[in-house]
């Protein structure tokens, strides 16, 4: 029977990860933030995330210029299943509002390119979270957009 090491990370005063560590060396706490990206995107702080969210305006802003209007929405990261179902994690939305296409039809057509860029339609506007993206998708998801919004 393997040895069972266990460490907790906080996030704010309302949530607790705890890494169980069955013999496979992930239970440094620091490691398992290096090691393991979800983790990290997930204790990354509301504030990094409005300051990641500004810096994704911008450059979206410069790429798709008057395709789309584009603003910042407070909400809600959404974790999904398994252990954290539905936990409410905070962010700052990127959300964009197409000028000749719905919302909708922006999401199908990223979920149809290759790659896909998966955002959700919140409040009439395709919603982009900056914990999902890392600096170097930042290029690719703007072409992605500037190739859906441009084809139709």
């Amino acid at each position: 029977v393997p040895r069972c090491h266990c460490a907790s990370i906080s996030y704010g005063d309302t949530m607790e990860i705890r890494i169980v560590d069955y013999g496979v060396g992930i239970a440094d706490v620091e490691k398992a933030m290096r090691e393991i990206p979800t983790l990290s995107e997930l204790m990354v702080r509301p504030e990094e995330l409005d300051v990641r969210a500004r810096g994704l305006k911008r450059r979206l802003a410069r790429v798709l210029g008057s395709s789309c209007s584009i603003s910042l929405a407070k909400d809600s990261s959404r974790t999904g299943g398994g252990a954290f179902p539905e936990y409410p994690l905070e962010t700052t939305l990127v959300c964009l509002k197409p000028k000749d296409i719905s919302p909708q039809e922006l999401r199908s057509r990223l979920l149809a390119d290759t790659p896909i860029l998966i955002g959700r339609v919140e409040n009439d506007a395709f919603c982009l979270d900056p914990r999902t993206l890392r600096d170097e998708d930042i290029p690719a998801a703007a072409k992605l957009l500037n190739n859906a919004l441009k084809n139709h």
